[in-house]
Order: structure tokens, then sequence, then C-alpha cells
């Protein structure tokens, strides 16, 4: 029998330790939506150990101290991983606004509590357990001492399947898979004459049934959340191109051997536009900057650093070639009545911000000609 209780908590385990790995190779949003989730599958785990630890020391009276220990810390475990699961539900429950579940993890915490301190002084005084001659042999408190887990048992039923209505599960087996495991656990401890520690392999079979049901949906949405955030995070929403953000996250993951040729190009005369036409028009001369430098930058990162500054940067061509689209460029910036001065330089990735500083000083000399042969103000 021990031996049977043994592989199933080491094959449950590491079922466990899969699905705990997996939790922590997510978006950084999903690993942060399920923390109380992992916390219940470490604290399960922990307990099947503790479970399948007090089974091996049974009978070997020279390990009486462990046993008592392990057989401690496996009860000592299961009203903490009940406080976790209610955190755990709420938090669901909180993502959805259902306010008139908030109160529940209240009465679960003092509930718990109070099932921690009879453990501790049960094992103290003998009442909930004791060793004798490598034995472990349970006292009166022991049915008693379910009492509480079978309350907050039956606490939970109702927010859980709140929980499950509100993410669209709906299929009774999968909600009687839930309270079964658990439930037969309470069940068979209340009412049979054999003690069963602990029950940490009904538990398991409970998280990994909410696990592939629900957590694996959570954990999906995160990160589908966490993508979108993501791409907007370095995206411009004017033009579509990368914002700052994500110019600087391109060329942090530039080669240092890469070969590189950088554009630099500011809107000309946006302020008089935005004051005499309206920002919507200053709106519309961003955009046509943006859309002639992806037209003729095809194979370049192009990007919106600031509100009239763009930074294009263009690897591994030869440098005639780029300098060729250069001269293309330019055609097209005086075809839009030198919407935008433009400057260029080449280097290598290694060198990156001197070659965007060499091309911004040849854009500055590009935008002085620009001044001084239409006679516009700069200002203006």
């Amino acid at each position: 029998m021990f031996n049977v209780v043994i592989t199933a908590n080491a094959i449950t385990s590491l079922f466990l330790i899969v699905i705990i790995v997996g939790l922590y190779h997510v978006s950084e949003l999903a690993v942060i939506n399920t923390r109380f989730f992992r916390y219940c599958l470490w604290l399960c785990l922990l307990g099947l150990i503790c479970e399948a630890l007090s089974f091996l020391l049974e009978g070997k009276e020279e390990y009486a101290s462990y046993l008592t220990l392990v057989t401690f810390l496996g009860y000592f475990f299961l009203p903490v991983l009940i406080i976790f699961y209610s955190l755990y539900t709420y938090q669901l429950l909180k993502e959805k606004r259902e306010r008139k579940y908030y109160r529940f993890p209240i009465y679960i915490l003092v509930f718990c509590l109070i099932q921690i301190v009879l453990v501790i002084i049960g094992t103290l005084t003998g009442k909930f357990f004791f060793v004798k001659e490598g034995i472990l042999v349970f006292g009166p408190w022991n049915k008693v001492m379910m009492l509480i887990p079978a309350l907050c048992y039956l606490f939970l039923i109702v927010p859980v399947l709140k929980v499950y209505k509100l993410y669209g599960i709906s299929s009774i087996l999968v909600l009687l898979m839930l309270f079964i495991f658990p439930g037969s656990s309470i069940l068979i401890v209340s009412f049979s004459d054999t003690p069963i520690r602990h029950f940490y392999s009904a538990t398991a079979l409970t998280f990994e049934v909410v696990y592939v049901m629900l957590q694996s949906k959570i954990v999906d949405e995160a990160n589908i959340n966490a993508r979108i955030y993501n791409e907007l995070s370095v995206k411009d929403v004017l033009t579509g191109l990368r914002n700052r953000r994500g110019y600087e996250n391109y060329i942090n993951e530039l080669k240092e051997t890469d070969s590189i040729g950088v554009v630099f190009c500011d809107v000309n005369s946006l302020k008089a536009v935005n004051d005499n036409e309206g920002h919507a028009a200053g709106d519309q001369r961003i955009k046509d900057v943006a859309d002639i430098l992806t037209k003729n930058i095809k194979d370049g990162a192009v990007c919106r650093i600031s509100g009239d500054e763009f930074v294009c940067v263009v690897k591994n061509q030869r440098e005639e070639s780029f300098i060729d689209m250069m001269t293309i460029l330019s055609k097209a910036l005086r075809d839009h009545d030198r919407i935008a001065s433009f400057g260029y330089a080449v280097g290598i990735g290694s060198n990156i911000h001197a070659v965007v500083n060499e091309a911004e000083q040849m854009m500055y000399a590009d935008k002085a000609r620009y001044y001084k042969e239409t006679g516009k103000e700069r200002r203006r």
C-alpha cells in the first residue's frame, strides 16, 4: 500500500513540476497573473513530498523525530495552500469586477488560521497525532481536524463555479472533476477508520484539472495581451512606424560587425503648418514624410524618434547601393516641396551612435540650406 502511495505521489509530483516550470516560461504579465496559482502548486508539491516521506520513514524508530516533522509540515501546508487558492480565486473574480465575492477570502483566512493553530497545538499535545515506536498514531482530534478544510471547501464552491462561468467554462464533467477529488478525500477521512494523510494527491489532481481547463486559458489571454501591449509600446500611433523605444530596441540588437547606413530626417516648417493650418495638417505632414521614407527605404527600419524627427537604419547593404538610395530619397523629398531635410552616414553596428550623430549633423546642414534658399524663418 505504501509503495503505491509513494509511486502515485512521485508521478503526480512530476506533472506538477512540468506545470510549474511552464508557468515561469510565459510573458511577464502572465507570470504576474499566475503567481497565486504557482504558490498553490509549490505548496502542493511540498505536501506530496512530506506525504511520501511520512510513509518512507514510518516503521523506522530512529527517524521518529523526522516522521513527526514531515507529518506536521504536511498538515501545516494544507491551510496555507487553501489561503493561496482562495486568493487565486479572488484575483480572478476581481479582474471580472465581481464585487459581491470580495469578502470570502477573509472568512477562508480566519478558518485557516484557526486550523494552523489547532495543528500546532494538536501536534505538541499529541491530540492530533504522535509517533510511537516509529509508527504514526492518530489521536482523538484526527477526524475533527478535517472539519475546517471541509468548511473551506464548501465556501469555495460558489466562487469557483462563478469563476468558471465568467471564463466561459460550463462543462458539467469539468466542474465535477474540480470538486470530486478533494470532496471524496474529505468524505473518506471523515467516515473511514483508516486515516488518510493530507490528501495532497487528490489536491494535485484538482490543480491539474484547473490548469488544463482554466489556467492555461488565462495564460494564453495574458500572453496575447502582453504581445499587444509590447507592440503598442514600440509602435508610433500616428505613423505606424517604430517609436523611440522601438528604435532603441532595434539598435541594441545590432551586431557589432553589422555594416549600417543611417538616415536622419527632420520635417521642415512643421511649426508653421501647425500654427497656420492646424495640427491636423501638421499630423498629415508627418505621415507624408513617414510614407516617403517607408517607400524609399524598403529594406531598413524606419523609426519616428520624436515629434518631427525620423531615423532609418539599413543593415548589410553595400555603400554604393546605399548612396543610390539616398539620391532617390533626396529627389522624392524635393518633389514633395522639400517637405523634410535629411542627412546620412555609414558605419558599423559597434559605432551606431557616432554614425547617427554624423547623419544628424548632415541633416542640420541640409536644413540650414533649406531655410536660406526658401527665405523661411526657422521658428515660423
